[in-house]
């Protein structure tokens, strides 16, 4: 009978596979932060508008997805003005500009290189 020599499985410290775990975790939590932050570009970007269009770019225009634009909602219709005009006047308002806030500039602070480390 052949004699068969132990094998042993060194099974890595607790620690070591923490690391591992948590590397995983950041790798993947990373593509899915790159996912999403292409998602969210891709989705602001407006349609380029063809220059010259042709049968086959408008072919080719809706075979492409399209993307969906929200519209913001429309304001009550204005009502129906009387036939005739009201008797009194309306008060006129002078509007004047407001001031504008101009920036106060301010000083700079002048940064100083550190001191070199060297022997």
């Amino acid at each position: 009978m052949a004699a068969s020599t132990p094998t042993r499985v060194t099974a890595q410290p607790a620690a070591e596979r923490w690391s591992t775990v948590f590397s995983v975790f950041a790798a993947l939590a990373l593509v899915a932060l790159l996912l999403l932050g292409a998602a969210i570009i891709s989705a602001q970007q407006a349609p380029t508008a063809n220059p010259s269009p042709s049968a086959s770019a408008a072919q080719s225009a809706s075979s492409l997805p399209s993307a969906s634009v929200s519209v913001a909602p429309r304001t009550a219709a204005p009502t129906a003005t009387p036939a005739e005009p009201s008797v009194t006047p309306t008060p006129t308002v002078a509007v004047t500009p407001s001031p504008t806030a101009v920036p106060t500039p301010t000083a700079r602070p002048t940064l100083t290189p550190l001191p070199s480390r060297t022997p």
